[in-house]
Order: C-alpha cells, then sequence, then structure tokens
C-alpha cells in the first residue's frame, strides 16, 4: 500500500503539471492574441491615417495646380493673346501694304498661345504627377518659381531619375510644395535652394532659403509654423524631416525618403 502513495503523488503531481503547462500554453495564446489584435489595430490605423493624407495631399495639389493655370492664364497667355489683338487691330488701320515681319510676329504670338495652352492642359490631367519622376517634380517647382521672379532659384538633382511610388511621390511633392509655400510666406527670402541626393539611408531632399530665420529654442519643431502637419505627412510615407534655423540666418529643411521604399534611382 505504501508502494502506492509514491505513485500517486506522481500522477497528481504529472496532472498538475500538465494542467499548469496547458494552462501556460493557453495563457500565452491568449496574449499573443491580444498582441496580434493591437497589431492589427495599429495597422489600420496606419492605413487610415495613409489613405487620409493621400487624399488631401491630392486636393491640395489638383487647388494649387488650378491655381498655377488660372494665373498662367491671366499673367501668360492672357498677355500674349490681348497683345496679338492689339497687332491686328493696328493692321486692321494700315492703308498701306503690311511689311512680312509684322505677320511672322503675329503668328510667333499666336504659336507661343497654343503651345503654353498645350502645356497647360496637360498639366490639368491629375496624373501628371505621377506620370514624372520625383526629380523632375523637383525642377517642375524650381521652375515654377524661377518664372515667378521673386527668388534666385539654386537647384542642385545629383539623380535625375529618382522614380517613387505613385502614392508615396505624390505625399512628397506635397510635402516639398508646402515647405515653399512656407518660404514665400513667411520667410522674407531671395534665395531658394534645392538640393537631391542619394546615400545609404535613401533620398534626401534639402529646400534651403536665405530668409529671416527664427530661434529654434523658441519653437517646437513639432508644433510651430505649420510643422506638425509636415511631420504628419512624413511619417505617412515612413520618411523623417528635420529643420534647422537660426535668426537672420535662413532655415534648412531636410526630407530622409527611406530606401526601403520601392523606387528607381539612376
Amino acid at each position: 500500500m505504501q508502494e502506492n502513495i509514491p505513485i500517486a503523488v506522481l500522477v497528481i503531481s504529472g496532472t498538475l503539471l500538465f494542467i499548469m503547462l496547458v494552462g501556460i500554453i493557453i495563457t500565452s495564446l491568449l496574449f499573443y492574441q491580444k498582441a496580434q489584435n493591437r497589431h492589427n489595430v495599429h495597422v489600420k490605423e496606419l492605413e487610415n491615417n495613409y489613405q487620409k493624407e493621400l487624399l488631401k495631399a491630392q486636393l491640395e495639389v489638383k487647388e494649387q495646380t488650378l491655381t498655377y493655370i488660372s494665373q498662367e492664364i491671366h499673367d501668360n497667355i492672357g498677355q500674349i493673346l490681348s497683345l496679338a489683338k492689339l497687332q491686328l487691330s493696328q493692321l486692321q488701320k494700315r492703308r498701306d501694304p503690311i511689311p512680312d515681319e509684322k505677320f511672322i510676329f503675329l503668328k510667333e504670338l499666336i504659336l507661343k498661345a497654343i503651345g503654353d495652352l498645350r502645356n497647360l492642359s496637360k498639366e490639368m490631367n491629375s496624373d501628371f504627377i505621377v506620370r514624372k519622376s520625383f526629380s523632375e517634380l523637383l525642377q517642375q517647382e524650381a521652375s515654377r518659381l524661377e518664372q515667378l521672379g521673386k527668388h534666385k532659384i539654386i537647384t542642385k538633382i545629383e539623380k535625375p531619375n529618382i522614380v517613387l511610388a505613385p502614392s508615396i511621390q505624390l505625399i512628397a511633392y506635397r510635402i516639398i510644395q508646402e515647405i515653399v509655400n512656407n518660404i514665400i510666406k513667411h520667410a522674407k527670402a531671395t534665395i531658394i535652394q534645392f538640393h537631391c541626393s542619394s546615400n545609404s539611408q535613401g533620398i534626401l531632399v534639402i529646400v534651403k532659403d536665405n530668409g529671416i530665420g527664427y530661434d529654434m529654442s523658441e519653437t517646437s519643431q513639432e508644433t510651430g509654423l505649420g510643422m506638425l502637419n509636415l511631420h504628419k505627412r512624413a511619417k505617412a510615407i515612413n520618411a523623417t524631416i528635420a529643420f534647422n534655423s537660426e535668426k537672420g540666418h535662413g532655415t534648412s529643411v531636410e526630407l530622409l525618403i527611406n530606401r526601403e521604399l520601392k523606387y528607381e534611382s539612376e
């Protein structure tokens, strides 16, 4: 009888140990399931935020494109056609033979207006951003600023064929536009510089100005001067953005688009 006691103890101990192991396994599975659920919720939240930022960027780019087209029609094409109309009126009043160079000049004016309208019609297509390389978009933004004639523009693009995933490219382009708009509105700058390069971490875009700058100790990078929105957009595409400024010495903004994002660079 006494020999059976250790066997009973072993059976009971083994049973308890088995129950404990089962409990540990079940508890671990429950914890894993909860962690997985939290991860899925977080991923879904990131996806939703990304889609919101993407839609917002699309709407803003369309609005800015329409504003640009409106200005071009009024300031450029409108003036060309007005000049052509004036030339026609003057030709109608002439009684002597009209010199050939007058017709040539008038023809050139009309051809220029047609060419400008053709270029604008291409830009009205909202897909023009994703059809271009990121490098071309930077150059386009620099050219747009140069045409305004209010700033000296310096551009250095080391990689001429950087192509980002379309949705990533759209948000990145909008970030650059927003940086430029902040410079125009607040910096009182006369020079704007664009520098784009590739390094081991990814694509680095630097936008610098020689404006009034600001004291970084008095302004949070997370909240001041519209920076919060820029940080949110950079985070949405897994990029980082950093500001460097000093009163009286301008501002530099660095956007780093991480290398793990799909892009082609030649």
